[in-house]
């Protein structure tokens, strides 16, 4: 009998970036997801919730969100001075606390809100970090892609 493995993902020990060239996909989902959930996070401790609470509310742990108050996870990229980020956090934030946000309006606006920031060319600084020869190509694949 012979068997076959397929890694769906690679093992977190293997350096993505030094290996593959990585998609604003990947960039999204690495930190644009986690900021966004941060600063969800962040003004929901302003409308009083725990933890724990926030945690059921965003389906992540509750460690996920310690981290996210504390900074420790979501800081790869920051929003601070996107006031048009920025108010569509507090709206959502606002909408979850009232209760009014179903969990899969939840995932339709932060989905839309991740199209959003890549199509405004939010996520290009960091992604030329991560890909530097995009810079020299002039890419807009983002800004061409989500608008």
């Amino acid at each position: 009998m012979t068997w076959v493995i397929i890694l769906l993902y690679p093992p977190s020990s293997w350096a993505l970036s030094n290996t593959l060239m990585q998609t604003p996909y990947d960039i999204a989902v690495k930190s644009v997801i986690p900021a966004l959930r941060g600063m969800i996070a962040k003004e929901l401790v302003r409308h009083n919730y725990t933890q724990v609470q926030i945690a059921e509310m965003l389906d992540v742990t509750q460690p996920a969100v310690s981290k996210y108050l504390s900074s420790k996870r979501g800081t790869a990229i920051h929003f601070d001075g996107r006031e048009d980020v920025v108010g569509s956090v507090r709206k959502l934030s606002k909408q979850l606390a009232e209760k009014k946000v179903s969990s899969f309006d939840l995932m339709r606006q932060i989905t839309e809100m991740c199209n959003y920031v890549l199509q405004k060319g939010y996520v290009c600084e960091l992604h030329f970090y991560h890909e530097p020869e995009l810079r020299d190509q002039n890419c807009t694949i983002c800004m061409q892609l989500m608008s």
